[in-house]
């Protein structure tokens, strides 16, 4: 937790988290990056289920291009970091232009070419 903590929330709140053991209510997570939503306890799938839809509809190199740019950022100095931003943008603009943006991105596929 030492180690992990601090990269998903930040050093100060890893710090206040770790030294007090307060509890953490259900409004602080997505402000600290823990989770990106809060849903109800009753339907905790049908977010996760809507999230996969969109995924299973986007062109597999919208999905596997992202997956790799993680994995490639993770543990990399700053300068790594903006060449792999600057590889994926790139990547993202020939998507774009080929009509291979992610389904719920229209935003981007409805660019002027």
């Amino acid at each position: 937790m030492s180690a992990l903590l601090p990269r998903a929330v930040g050093a100060r709140l890893a710090h206040r988290m770790m030294l007090t053991g307060e509890p953490i209510d259900a409004r602080r997570p997505p402000a600290a990056g823990l989770v990106t939503e809060v849903v109800p306890h009753d339907c905790p799938l049908d977010l996760a289920r809507e999230i996969a839809a969109l995924i299973r509809a986007a062109h597999p190199g919208s999905v596997a291009e992202p997956l790799a740019l993680l994995a490639d950022g993770e543990d990399t100095s700053l300068a790594r970091a903006r060449a792999l931003e600057a590889r994926a943008t790139d990547v993202a603009e020939v998507a774009c232009r080929f009509g291979s943006a992610p389904k719920g991105r229209g935003e981007l596929r409805d660019q002027p070419r």
